[in-house]
């Protein structure tokens, strides 16, 4: 290799750290540029209490109590829930009102067959510990 053909050794790094600037105070506004504060909007939240659906007291009673008016009752209790859900809330009230009527009446149907169940079971037909008789 020639003498014009060597290289420079590379930088240190002391030489290539970058230089700290001042940071200015504020931000300058631009020539010809007016800022515009863009107006906000307020969003207003009402919150009304929902009314009660009686899901769970509706699921209660179709699994244990009565099934034919505990799924009448699941029925209204879902649809009272969508329409509290939609806004609708008197809607919402009637419906779910309709789904705790149906609750009770679940609830004493079954009270009732289980007492003319147990009753049907021990004085009606008894069963007979001895069947044979000598």
């Amino acid at each position: 290799m020639a003498d014009s053909e060597k290289k420079a050794p590379p930088p240190s790094y002391e030489e290539t750290a970058q230089k700290e600037y001042p940071h200015p105070q504020g931000f300058a506004t631009q020539p010809g540029y007016n800022p515009v504060m863009q107006p906000t909007s307020t969003n207003i939240v009402i919150a009304e209490n929902r009314p009660n659906d009686y899901l769970c007291l509706s699921i209660f009673t179709c699994l244990c109590c009565f099934w034919p008016t505990g799924i009448a009752a699941i029925f209204y209790s879902v649809k009272s829930r969508d329409a509290g859900n939609c806004g609708r809330i008197t809607e919402a009230a009637e419906k779910g009102q309709t789904a705790r009527k149906l609750a009770i009446i679940s609830i004493v149907l079954g009270i009732i067959m289980t007492i003319i169940i147990i009753i049907l079971r021990t004085v009606v037909f008894p069963t007979r510990t001895n069947r044979y008789y000598y």
